[in-house]
């Protein structure tokens, strides 16, 4: 299995709070796959904690079909660069995809100046996601197999030699598989195949841009 396989986030959102000089750090991690989702977190939190004096966020989504990596940082009133760039840090240094973090703060009384606010939100992002379970999500590609009943066993063999993931079949003049393929499985899958079945059997992917090929 490759990295190219799978990316890395959080199961489920987790909390972490702590105080600094006298201001309360409160962190959020949530689970997110579109900005649309990260609006609506924001939305709730800052209706939650509607008399915090800072809402401070970062996010980074893998986008589905491009398999580009996007992420914005925002630092809701604080100096340019010490809130929301270090929450993005934290995320990136752990290498996590499709995650939002924000930080809420209640101001304290006492600055901390830029170098104190960068540690702050730094912590306490790394300090929430140290508190996260982390997973692997895999980005299988899907697609579909038809061949002759008789070649029902070799089919099977095949996927778990490259680690394919096969679905239901339907049945009819032939067998119409659904499958799941690794990315670095890919190529081995669709050479098996045609090699198994002197060329007759291959994988045609769901994707739109494949269909119309």
């Amino acid at each position: 299995m490759s990295s190219s396989d799978y990316f890395l986030t959080c199961s489920k959102p987790v909390v972490f709070e702590q105080k600094i000089t006298g201001s309360r750090f409160i962190g959020y991690l949530f689970p997110v796959s579109t900005v649309a989702e990260v609006e609506n977190q924001l939305h709730q939190l800052r209706k939650s904690f509607y008399d915090a004096t800072h809402h401070c966020y970062a996010w980074r989504i893998r986008n589905a079909q491009t398999g580009n990596r996007d992420s914005r940082f925002n630092d809701d009133g604080e100096p340019s660069g010490t809130a929301g760039k270090p929450i993005l840090q934290i995320i990136e240094s752990e290498q996590l995809e499709n995650v939002l973090i924000v930080v809420v703060r209640y101001f304290g009384g006492t600055k901390l100046g830029t170098g104190g606010l960068v540690k702050a939100y730094g912590s306490t992002a790394k300090e929430t996601v140290s508190q996260a379970e982390i997973i692997k999500k895999f980005l299988f590609r899907d697609g579909w197999v038809k061949f002759n009943y008789e070649f029902v066993s070799t089919f099977l063999n095949l996927c778990h030699k490259c680690e394919v993931l096969p679905g239901i079949p339907v049945y009819g003049d032939g067998v119409d598989y659904p499958v799941k393929v690794l990315p670095s499985k890919e190529n081995e899958f669709k050479q098996a195949l045609t090699e198994h079945s002197n060329g007759k059997v291959s994988v045609n992917w769901d994707d739109p841009a494949e269909s119309t090929k």
